[in-house]
């Protein structure tokens, strides 16, 4: 129910790590970034825990192959004497999809990379369960998606 999910937009820059990784069974992709913000919250969305997610020091984003058996999660993790907050996050693509992301950043570089962002929507109904770690919020994804753009109007030059 799109209604009621949480959309956040991941903005991938100069400062954004991109990285290839490739195992034995599966490969990925990963990214690490800090600049991202929420761009629907529903009107009855509780402040305190859109601030859970809201405002961390940095993101980081695996992008698999969609097996439809893994079930994607963005989680929130607080700031800790050794680490910045996170909010972390694993979607799926189709294998074509995830083929010609994989081409295009291998090829091309940072100049691709600066041109995507992540739109992610997660269900704001994971805030009302009980965290299975402490001060850690789990929410599933509901959608998302890698947009592409030749030149976006908040673009670093």
């Amino acid at each position: 129910m799109i209604g009621k999910d949480i959309r956040m937009l991941f903005h991938c820059n100069k400062k954004t790590i991109f990285k290839s990784v490739y195992e034995f069974d599966r490969s990925f992709l990963t990214f690490e970034g800090s600049s991202y913000s929420p761009i629907f919250v529903p009107w009855d969305a509780n402040d305190k825990d859109v601030r859970k997610i809201a405002g961390l020091e940095k993101w980081f984003i695996e992008v698999r192959i969609d097996t439809k058996k893994e079930k994607h999660v963005m989680t929130a993790y607080p700031k800790t004497d050794d680490d910045k907050s996170t909010l972390s996050c694993t979607i799926g693509l189709k294998e074509a999809s995830f083929n010609r992301l994989e081409d295009n950043l291998v090829n091309n570089g940072m100049d691709f990379l600066t041109n995507i962002k992540f739109q992610i929507s997660v269900s704001s109904k994971g805030f009302k369960k009980k965290d299975t770690f402490a001060g850690g919020t789990h929410l599933d994804v509901t959608e998302s998606s890698v947009i592409f753009a030749s030149k976006w109007d908040d673009q670093d030059d």
